[in-house]
């Protein structure tokens, strides 16, 4: 597809998380988003874990340091793949479910790499590409690790 004039594209919208998994979706969108004509919205989702115990809780420098930690992580992988960090880049708090569901209401489509769990822990949880489709008003496309699953799709 190519950019009609004179209609707007909403972003293509990318969970990075810094895994290899997001950066292999992260490539996938950034050449597919080119061959749309339109932008993408890079979304990194981090959150806070509580801890217990004689001191239970979390300091207001825990909360910054998760922060720095996943904007660090995202940021280098946006810079591998895209040779920049000059993008749109969402940092947010939440859960990464609500986040993309929230973000998805503008969103042309959201792309999401894929992680295989097997045995015990995947009965335990199921993918976020499970949770958010349906709830989502756009297209969900889920990006495997495995490059040559893609080769020759024509997506």
């Amino acid at each position: 597809m190519r950019k009609t004039p004179g209609i707007e594209m909403k972003p293509m919208v990318v969970a990075v998380d810094g895994s290899a998994e997001s950066e292999h979706a992260l490539r996938w969108a950034a050449d597919q988003a080119a061959l749309m004509g339109c932008d993408i919205r890079i979304i990194t989702c981090y959150q806070h874990y509580y801890g217990v115990g004689d001191a239970p809780g979390v300091s207001w420098g825990h909360f910054e340091s998760t922060k720095h930690d996943a904007k660090v992580a995202a940021q280098a992988s946006i810079e591998r793949v895209l040779g920049t960090a000059d993008v749109d880049h969402v940092l947010s708090l939440g859960p990464v479910d609500a986040v993309l569901i929230d973000h998805s209401r503008d969103a042309s489509m959201l792309v999401l790499g894929t992680r295989s769990s097997y045995g015990l822990r995947s009965a335990l949880r199921s993918s976020t590409t499970d949770r958010i489709t349906g709830k989502v008003t756009c297209p969900v496309i889920s990006i495997p690790l495995d490059a040559t699953l893609m080769e020759g799709a024509g997506l």
